[in-house]
């Protein structure tokens, strides 16, 4: 049974801890992040999942034989507050990142970046690693936009995923208008 927990409690038998964060450019409290067991980019009931805190963090058990094979996603409320303005984000979007690495799961970070990573990989029909290296080179990253950027400090990142996240919130606006999903 998939079940929500609060961070720093211990993972029942049969079941994996997957952790992380969810940012634009800083933590995003009051997202909902979940692990994407169906594969359609969506926090259904019944998948396991989290809200995000104050530091935009999350943590929340997977079946074993499920660890490492979905995606994690965060469905941003348009409520949803940024941890150093205070302010809201005034509308309404969805981030993703790609499946753990190992079925250890571990530590996961979402945000517009990893967002991006996940949509080439699945436009272009390419692995995590090369859906990974594309994004990086075609931003002109120095490091990964796999990694958290806002714990190590890198403002590059940060300014690309305030980029990005612009296109992703109005694909989402012009998608909603329309009567469609944003990853239509």
């Amino acid at each position: 049974t998939p079940t929500t927990t609060d961070p720093g409690t211990v993972s029942p038998a049969g079941q994996v801890a997957i952790s992380g964060a969810v940012a634009i450019t800083t933590p995003l409290q009051g997202a909902t992040a979940c692990y994407d067991l169906n594969d359609n980019a969506a926090c259904d009931s019944g998948e396991p999942s989290s809200a995000t805190d104050a530091d935009g963090r999350f943590r929340f058990e997977v079946p074993s034989a499920d660890a490492g094979r979905h995606a994690v996603i965060a469905e941003v409320p348009a409520t949803a507050v940024d941890r150093d303005t205070g302010a809201e984000v005034g509308a309404a979007f969805t981030l993703k990142t790609p499946a753990p690495a190992s079925a250890a799961a571990g530590s996961v970070f979402v945000s517009p970046l990893t967002t991006l990573v996940v949509d080439v990989a699945a436009a272009q029909g390419l692995d995590r690693a090369a859906a990974e290296a594309a994004v990086r080179s075609q931003l002109g990253m120095a490091g990964s936009p796999l990694a958290n950027f806002v714990s190590a400090g890198d403002a590059q990142a940060a300014r690309l995923a305030a980029a990005v996240n612009r296109v992703i919130v109005e694909v989402s606006r012009l998608a909603g208008d329309a009567g469609a999903s944003g990853d239509a």
